[in-house]
């Protein structure tokens, strides 16, 4: 083979090159009898001509060069010749798929191979869109519920009639559909996984995979985020075992560090590729599974918790006080210890001083001690309104419009600052960095008692202002909260979904000062199926039975609390005909439209809002105001036993022949009473209201199967009910 002079080669391509430039150039000069713009336009031209000859050049270079390699060594031009070979085809290869899905490449079990974005959103649509709105989802609690399958709840839909721990401990599984979870199919975004998982020249192994052993991508739907993770909190709540992390309580006068305890609960990602697959299951029959637990970790240690305890400690051993124009207020050390309050947050973006850290595998959690703004703040709003008189006669008017809640005041006046006041009172007395500092080297507890005074500012308050600003400067704070829970398991739905109604219905309600009253059957109304109310567990007479509204009764009973806790007066309640055990003792709240009501009567001098919220399985009932400062005691009294209760018998031709079933336990009647003592700040007893609560007997239902023997049964039933009669 004749050797290639290399050296040549690139010689005569550097005279061609210089040749070309020459010509550019001489062209260049000659341009002088044209005009200016004729000149710029011709000008571009050639360097535009001139860097297509250069790039030109360049090519045949590089060409010539590979082909003089080639000649000298087989290696590279067999490389060559694959790598020519492997760019047809991929040339052959885009053509063919342009704007196509490549082979191989599957949605859950439909192949798109060879569709267009267009016919793959189309089949991916008509397939799977259709499962998610037919398919409804079973969670069941244990593997011995899913073989049992899907059963007649019967009277445990009833959620009123057990306790919700017991309600818990009956559920055995929960159904939910697309509508509850605001679940959508992501077409879109499943055909562009499907057409970008194999194109491109990165992904040329992925194409070959697909091609020999298939690419799925599951299909997955998008939803509502509050919506799962209420539908994870029922099942953790059931089935789960919460994380208890280390924390510190006061007792007597001592912060006192306590272990807390792993937990058991729903891996959340997993949980959604359960449901994911449940929903789009071709046999709907399939549509269910049963959730997997992991185990969940403390987020710091009792280490910390000592050591925030300790640190606790050193605090309450300063005095503390506040000084609000010349005023000067000593706190007692149970204001100081009602006031604080311990929590764990991820503080990794945050400065950690002032929190006891212990950092475990993740984000650094931080257990922390802070003043409680509602609690100290409240407190301290009291004291300078009795110190201080200018303050004294300040009371709100609250307004709500379309666009929420407006607070008006009696005009443009000053208050104290009392949430900067409490900042200050955390910086220097209970989250003193330097301090803290000192503690971690382990001088902890040695000096520091120095007195820490908080010189308390003031505000101008405008004559109108929102609920938000007014609650950031203090004129509006927490009165009372309170919360109750229910269950969520198969049969509650209906009752779920009339509580949640109701609650918006008396969510941003105002009893007005100086005597106005709040009705619940004025505010809520009638709860009828024409403003959306279902049937659902309510109680008539001595039974547990189902009517349209069921579960108001509960949003009442979360009123009720919350207003007893307030200190303010309850001039009209109802007890319930059956004793309830999810409710405090002779504290629950009947409603029945409109004979059976709840008021409540606002006597101080400032409007009162209330406001409510619910979850999956809770209700939240706030009132905001401004905080009168009452201290609430209860006195439970005995209970008084009553009439006994009987059993009623139901025959049900579909149940198995002779067959007995209890399907509702019965109860003694009986009478409680409760009295409730409400004091002002300077101990003076304001208030005091006697509850009494008389409950009937609740009937013991029990479902008999067809046959001689449930003749027998009722028979001497009637016999007996006869006698009691006649008897009476």
């Amino acid at each position: 083979m004749p050797e290639i002079n290399m050296q040549n080669t690139v010689n005569s391509n550097q005279s061609d090159y210089m040749k070309g430039l020459l010509k550019t150039w001489a062209f260049s000069q000659s341009l002088t009898e044209f005009t200016i713009p004729i000149k710029i336009l011709i000008l571009l031209a050639r360097l535009l001509t001139f860097v297509l000859y250069s790039v030109f050049f360049l090519i045949k270079a590089i060409v010539l060069f590979i082909v003089g390699l080639c000649k000298t060594n087989k290696i590279v031009k067999w490389i060559v010749i694959i790598l020519l070979i492997a760019g047809v085809i991929g040339l052959i290869d885009y053509a063919a798929f342009y704007g196509k899905i490549y082979p191989g490449v599957y949605v859950g079990e439909l192949d798109l191979g060879g569709k267009t974005v267009e016919e793959a959103e189309t089949l991916i649509n008509d397939t799977y869109s259709e499962r998610l709105s037919r398919n409804d989802v079973v969670i069941y609690v244990n593997d011995e519920a899913q073989d049992a399958g899907v059963q007649d709840e019967g009277a445990s839909g009833i959620a009123e009639e057990l306790s919700v721990e017991q309600a818990r401990q009956t559920v055995q599984y929960w159904k939910t559909d697309a509508v509850e979870l605001e679940a959508s199919l992501p077409t879109a975004d499943l055909v562009d996984k499907a057409a970008n998982s194999t194109r491109g020249l990165l992904n040329i192994f992925s194409r070959i995979g697909a091609l020999l052993f298939k690419q799925i991508i599951e299909p997955y739907a998008d939803f509502s985020d509050s919506a799962i993770q209420s539908q994870i909190s029922r099942v953790n709540d059931t089935i789960g075992k919460a994380v208890v992390n280390p924390t510190c309580v006061i007792e007597e006068g001592q912060a006192v560090a306590k272990e807390g305890n792993d937990g058991l609960l729903v891996n959340n990602d997993e949980f959604i590729k359960q449901i994911n697959k449940a929903f789009f299951e071709a046999d709907k029959e399939n549509s269910h599974f049963v959730p997997k637990l992991y185990v969940a970790k403390q987020q710091v240690s009792f280490a910390a918790a000592k050591t925030l305890a300790q640190k606790i400690n050193t605090s309450l051993e300063k005095e503390v006080s506040f000084n609000y124009k010349g005023n000067e207020w000593k706190v007692d050390r149970l204001n100081l210890c009602n006031w604080i309050t311990v929590e764990v947050q991820d503080r990794s973006d945050e400065a950690n001083a002032g929190c006891s850290c212990a950092t475990m595998f993740g984000p650094a959690y931080c257990i922390c001690a802070m003043v409680d703004s509602n609690q100290a703040g409240a407190d301290i709003l009291v004291h300078t309104r009795e110190q201080n008189m200018e303050a004294t006669d300040y009371s709100i008017q609250m307004v709500k419009d379309t666009k929420g809640i407006t607070v008006k005041t009696q005009g443009n006046f000053e208050m104290p600052a009392i949430y900067d006041a409490v900042d200050s009172l955390n910086e220097e007395w209970l989250n003193n960095a330097a301090v803290y500092e000192r503690d971690l080297a382990g001088a902890s507890g040695s000096n520091d008692t120095d007195p820490v005074n908080i010189k308390i500012g003031s505000t101008k308050v405008p004559e109108s202002l929102s609920l938000d600003e007014a609650i950031r400067i203090g004129v509006v704070s927490e009165i009372s909260t309170y919360t109750t829970t229910y269950s969520s398991g198969a049969g509650t739905e209906n009752r779920n979904k009339n509580i949640a109604l109701g609650a918006a219905a008396l969510n941003n309600t105002i009893c007005t000062a100086n005597g106005g009253t709040w009705s619940f059957n004025e505010v809520v109304g009638n709860t009828t199926e024409d403003k959306g109310y279902l049937e659902a567990g309510a109680i008539w007479g001595n039974r547990y039975t189902k009517s349209v509204g069921g579960g108001i009764c509960q949003v009442a009973t979360t009123v009720f609390n919350a207003v007893y806790d307030s200190g303010l007066a309850i001039p009209e309640r109802y007890n319930h005909d059956l004793h309830i055990a999810s409710y405090p003792v002779g504290r629950d709240a009947a409603i029945n439209y409109p004979d059976l009501d709840l008021v409540w009567r606002n006597d101080d001098q400032s409007d009162v809002l209330l406001t409510s919220s619910t979850t999956g399985y809770s209700i939240t009932v706030s009132l905001l105001g401004v905080n009168p400062g009452y201290t609430v005691k209860t006195e439970v009294g005995e209970w008084t036993p009553g009439e006994p209760y009987k059993q009623e018998f139901v025959v049900d031709p579909a149940k198995e022949l002779n067959s007995k079933k209890v399907q509702t336990s019965g109860s003694d009647g009986k009478s409680i009473i409760i009295h409730r003592f409400v004091y002002n700040r300077n101990g003076q007893l304001v208030r005091q209201d006697e509850f009494k609560s008389n409950y009937k007997p609740k009937s013991e239902i029990v479902v008999l199967g067809p046959g001689d023997e449930a003749n027998k049964m009722l028979a001497e039933h009637t016999a007996r009910m006869k006698d009691e009669t006649d008897n009476w």
